[in-house]
């Protein structure tokens, strides 16, 4: 019980299971200054008791008008890698959206060979850090190697696998950690982009 939140920690066999799933939920907790409490017994089960803070009643006393906002859009080509079945297309729609072209797969390897196929074919990388096969950081130094002026994208959970001084150093454009709130990534992706450019 001690070690539930504990990143990597996990009952499952080698190969099922990373334990990353509940210390990303404590995270996203944390970050609403909220707790969870555990209720654990053998043979009979789990509970979870998530728990935040109430908003006070004044937060909407006063309407405020609507401001527009405008968000960043573009038509550049972009690969994004996240095992995670889900995470990745709900990305690819809100990319989509703002006129990029996105392909997406859930398997490094084969992300680092569809690149290779044809590098020229995308302008952006969105790679997740922590994966089965390569991780973001392997996949991205590959990626770099084979086409050195790469903009890429990677996305953690957890700073102490890999920091963003060391992420930025060997030459990935923008470093984000999850849980990713807003537009934080469609900001990160045009910011990447117009630095590719540059460069």
């Amino acid at each position: 019980m001690k070690r539930i939140f504990e990143p990597y920690f996990t009952t499952k066999k080698v190969g099922k299971g990373t334990g990353l799933g509940m210390a990303v939920i404590y995270g996203i907790v944390k970050d609403y200054a909220g707790f969870i409490k555990v209720e654990s017994e053998p043979g009979k089960g789990t509970s979870f008791h998530i728990h935040f803070p109430i908003l006070g009643r004044n937060n909407h006393s006063e309407e405020r008008p609507m401001k527009k906002i405008f968000l960043p859009q573009g038509n550049e080509r972009i690969l994004i890698v996240e095992d995670d079945p889900f995470l990745p297309q709900i990305t690819k729609r809100h990319l989509e959206k703002m006129g990029y072209t996105c392909t997406v797969t859930t398997d490094s390897h084969e992300a680092l060979n569809i690149f290779r196929a044809n590098p020229d074919q995308f302008d952006l990388l969105i790679t997740d850090q922590t994966m089965p096969g390569l991780t973001g950081r392997e996949l991205s130094e590959k990626i770099l190697e084979i086409k050195p002026p790469m903009p890429i994208i990677l996305c953690t959970g957890h700073s102490d696998i890999i920091s963003k001084n060391d992420a930025l150093a060997m030459g990935i454009k923008k470093y984000v950690l999850k849980p990713i709130h807003g537009d934080e990534l469609l900001n990160a992706v045009r910011e990447a982009l117009n630095e590719g450019k540059k460069a």
